[in-house]
């Protein structure tokens, strides 16, 4: 597998395979070597054309995929998952601060589909406390979640409150301590000016915490501002991939 860039920025695929292209050609035009591709507003189908399109354009950039209309069925989104893609991010992997036992297992029924991939070379992202979902849990059950995660996927991510809004710091450290030097994003309200704030404490964080931005680095909900782009790369401060 692929190391992962310690910086992904989130491409909104919403208009033709083309402008996704433009986008990324921005991004890898200053030196960032991965990106994830989402869509809010297209099915899976578009988002894989969109894939293929960066692919063969992009042949040795690290691509993760969220497919946002598998959300409620993320078995679907592993079943989709192209083999020559490097992540596949799952907004609700069924991790919850009062899990019912059916959550439990739905989620090692995601856990097993994802083992049981043949020549897998993605890693899996698994949001936990994650926007829209529940993002303020007690810090106990912040510690569960990540923990759980932790343990079953290979990257932690969690958020803010919602798109744009950065996440309580507290919350960061709560999950980052928990978890230790196991690999961790955060997925919501990252800027060039407050990034130092949450990839600089002593537990190493400027190493293995990944920073996957979008409304921070964009003009508009699908165009990449390259200035703002520029300055998180150069504020991240740490170019090499961190796995």
């Amino acid at each position: 597998m692929k190391s992962i860039p310690n910086l992904l920025p989130v491409v909104h695929c919403e208009r033709t395979v083309e402008h996704a292209l433009e986008q990324v050609k921005l991004i890898t035009s200053v030196g960032v070597k991965g990106v994830f591709l989402i869509s809010h507003s297209k099915k899976h189908d578009f988002l894989l054309k969109c894939y293929n399109g960066v692919r063969e354009r992009f042949p040795d950039l690290w691509i993760g995929l969220n497919f946002l209309d598998f959300n409620s069925c993320p078995l679907a989104s592993i079943h989709h998952m192209p083999e020559t893609a490097d992540g596949l991010w799952m907004d609700d992997v069924f991790i919850y601060g009062n899990s019912s036992d059916s959550d439990i297992q739905m989620t090692f029924n995601i856990a097993a589909a994802i083992e049981r991939v043949k020549n897998r070379n993605w890693r899996s992202f698994a949001s936990v406390a994650f926007k829209y979902i529940e993002p303020d849990l007690p810090n106990d059950q912040l510690i569960t979640v990540a923990q759980r995660a932790q343990n079953l996927f290979d990257v932690v991510v969690t958020s803010g409150s919602a798109t744009g809004e950065s996440a309580d710091h507290d919350k960061i450290w709560t999950i980052r301590n928990s978890i230790h030097n196991a690999k961790f994003a955060i997925a919501s309200g990252i800027t060039p000016e407050n990034v130092d704030s949450y990839i600089s404490r002593d537990w190493g964080g400027r190493s293995t915490t990944i920073v996957m931005a979008a409304t921070g680095i964009s003009k508009s909900f699908d165009e990449i501002d390259i200035d703002k782009l520029s300055m998180l790369w150069n504020n991240i401060q740490y170019p090499e991939p961190c796995f």
